[in-house]
Order: structure tokens, then sequence, then C-alpha cells
């Protein structure tokens, strides 16, 4: 990630300029333009903008579980219809019985609702072990609704992945790779894509050196590297995910408050995550699962992503302390079901295609509220965004001046800053469908 320092607000890659200016003066007061390159609601606020609330499974490792496309789903009134009540809940959890573990026992502390899923995809990829693979997924996942497809060709996985709304990668070593059926900037590309689609992505590893399609995704996707092997086998207590032995609270360990960390685990090299979120950490005091959301803002947005350092919960300790509940929970987590019912989009598939394409976004502002930029700022923000979406590693921190103020605008957070204003006002912003604006 390179933010631009204040001092370069100026300049782009080299020696072009970034900095996109509006001869537009702000049609309201100087305090008040100060906080925004948008109208702002004095003397009389425009009407703020509602905020947003952030068939069986193959038997073998190259068949699936149902050949035909799942059918559209029909728009769900609330999350509710899939999130059970103890969504984001852990040690809060009063249940009748605890399993061996000390974990809430029963379905009803997962986080997705049992037969809530019919008509959603799961594709995996399996890199090794594929004989290990399903023994415990593939059924857990039909207990669900979901329909799942394993599969050990990469040619055929990435040919599957258009019709998949969430996609696993179980990554493999050197030997069980050569990139025969297709070409690893191919594999790459089509994951990206997907990512890029708006779907969920779970990348799984472990102990080197089985981490050849995992880092063929990560390095490239988010500038991280998985490498080392330490020794697993312990069991992680609900704290604070960046301390050793610890794992946080999120909707992905919703009903879990004892989690087994893994049999053999890499990590991320240097300890570097990106932009990517820790909500665990081994006893050997290093990220051991990680998560991005979202992206605020962003439409159409990539999809979430989760990447675990130690596959080995999805088959030998799938029965260890909460590693079944949380591999259930991520892959309900991965579809971003309350991000598309907050943003009225489909609840299935791409995001980016050319029927999303033809609807019409605005940027808004947050102060107290959210409200419309001015139109020729909104247009001069359109602009630098479209260029970060092709160049989104260059700069995500660009220079916006409109009339009389500098702004420094920051996709990756969505937020931007007034520059010259004396407060150096930083406020949240979006980009929406203008259906939603009203």
């Amino acid at each position: 990630m390179s933010n631009r320092k204040k001092g370069e607000m100026g300049k782009a890659a080299g020696s072009s300029s970034s900095t996109s200016t509006s001869s537009a003066t702000p049609t309201t007061p100087a305090a008040s333009a100060a906080s925004s390159p948008a109208k702002t609601p004095a003397p009389a606020p425009a009407t703020a903008a509602a905020s947003p609330s952030s068939s069986s499974s193959s038997s073998s490792s190259s068949s699936s579980s149902s050949s035909t496309t799942p059918k559209k789903l029909a728009r769900a009134a609330s999350i509710a219809d899939f999130y059970t009540s103890a969504a984001g809940l852990h040690d809060e959890i009063n249940p009748a019985n605890f399993d061996a573990f000390k974990n809430p026992a029963g379905a009803d502390y997962d986080l997705g609702k049992e037969g809530a899923f019919k008509g959603f995809h799961v594709l995996v990829f399996v890199g090794s072990y594929h004989a290990y693979a399903n023994k415990y997924a593939g059924a857990e996942l039909e207990r669900k609704g979901f329909a799942v497809t394993f599969e050990q060709d990469a040619a055929k996985f990435i040919a599957a992945l258009p019709k998949a709304d969430v996609a696993w990668i179980i990554s493999g070593a050197p030997a069980d790779q050569k990139w025969t059926t297709v070409s690893r900037d191919d594999f790459v590309k089509a994951v990206t894509d997907f990512h890029n689609s708006g779907r969920g992505l779970a990348i799984f590893a472990d102990d080197e050196p089985l981490t050849v399609e995992a880092n063929a995704i990560l390095e490239p996707l988010f500038k991280i590297r998985l490498v080392g092997n330490t020794p697993g086998g312990k069991v992680l207590s609900l704290g604070d995910p960046k301390q050793a032995g610890q794992f946080g609270r999120h909707l992905i360990t919703s009903g879990v408050v004892n989690l087994f960390e893994g049999t053999t685990i890499c990590y991320p090299e240097n300890d570097n995550v990106g932009d990517l979120e820790v909500l665990a950490t081994s006893f050997d005091n290093h990220p051991v699962i990680m998560a991005k959301d979202i992206p605020v803002g962003i439409i159409p947005p990539p999809g979430r992503v989760v990447v675990d350092c130690a596959f080995t919960k999805l088959w030998l300790s799938w029965k260890e302390a909460g590693s079944g509940r949380y591999i259930l929970n991520m892959c309900v987590w991965l579809l971003g079901l309350e991000h598309r019912l907050a943003q009225g989009l489909p609840l299935q598939g791409p995001l980016n295609t050319p029927a999303m394409a033809g609807i019409k976004y605005i940027w808004q502002y947050q102060h107290g509220g959210w409200y419309n930029y001015e139109a020729t700022a909104g247009d001069l923000v359109e602009t630098e965004y479209q260029d970060f979406l092709k160049n989104p590693h260059n700069f995500d921190v660009r220079a916006i001046q409109s009339g009389h103020w500098q702004y420094m605008v920051d996709f990756r957070n969505m937020q931007q800053t007034n520059v010259q204003h004396n407060a150096h006002t930083v406020r949240k912003i979006r980009r929406v469908p203008a259906t939603l604006s009203a």
C-alpha cells in the first residue's frame, strides 16, 4: 500500500500530477465547506440517506454435488432469515449444554441457520490431501443448505468459478501442482476476477511447502506471503486477536469461546498481513487467521476474504475445539449477505456485471447522517476512483481540489481529509447507487 505523504499530495506516480481540480466554487459558507468537498447541509440540510448495516456433497475430489445452476434466490426480508440469534455472541451465551471444549453445544449457536442456504454453491479447490478434504466439510455444509463441489483439477476449478457463490482454495505442495492443466497466471487471474466480482474467497494453507496456490493468490492480491512451520496443537482463548494464544470477537467466531489453532501452522512472512485484519494469533505469536471485509462505499465491491494458516481444521482437527463451527461460520460470512441486503443488491452472483455497471452511483460524506457531494466535486472523486480501481497499488490516497479547499481522499479506508483547514477534518465517505441517496 502506498499512501501519499501530505507534502506530496499534488504529485502522482513518477512526475505526473494526480490532482483533479474543479473550477466550481462551493455554494455554501466557507466554514461549512471546510468539512467536505460537498454540498454541506447549511442552512437547510438535505435529507440524510440511511446508513447501511454494515444437494449432497461430492464423494470424490473432482465430482460435483450439483450439475445445474442454482436458481436465483428470492429477496429475503432481512439478515434474520439467514443468521441465528447467536450471531456475534460468544461468552455472553448461556446455553443449556456445553461441549467437551466448553463451547455452547448445538447448531442454534452457529452463525448460520440450518437449511437457510439452499441454492448457494461452495466451490472447493484441493491442492493436496485429496482423499481427506471432504471428510467432514461437505456433509456439514449440506446441513446448512449449501451445495458443494470439490475439485482437484485447477482448470476445472476455474471453469466452475463463474457459478460459485463462495470459493475455497486448499493449498497444496509443489509436487502436487505442476500447473499442467492451466497456467499459474490464468489461475491467479480467474481467482482475482472472482474476488473482484464481490464474492467470498477462503484461502487455506498449512506448514511449508503446503502454500503453493495460497501464495500464488496472496502475493499479487494482498502483498502477503505465507512461510514457515510452527507446531500447533493448542487451544486459543477468546480475547485480543493480536495476542499470542488468543482469537477475537467476530461474526466468524460466533458461538466459539475456545478455538483449536491447528496442528501444523504456517504464518505471514515477517508477520505482514497487509490490509487484512488479524482474527487469531497462534501460541507461537504469529497471525493464524486473517480476514478482510467488504470495503465500505466501494460499489461494485470486492468480496470478503479469509486466510487460514492451518488447514487441518478441515479434517484432522474438525472435531477439536470450535473448528467445525468456525468453518461453517466462515462460509456463511463470506456470502456478504448483510452487505447485499443493506445495499439492495442481488443475494447471489457477481456484482460487476453489465447490468450492475449501468447503475448510476453518487458519492456521499458522513456528517451525522450521509449527505451527497456537490455534483462537480462528486464527478472529480469518481474520476479518481475509477483510476484507483485500475491501479489500486499505485496510490490509494488521491488529492482532490474543490473550490477553495484541497482534500486527500483515501479510497482504501473510504475517508477524506481536508488538508488546508486548521482542524484537518476527517470524514467517512461512500459510493452508493443514486436510488439509495434519497
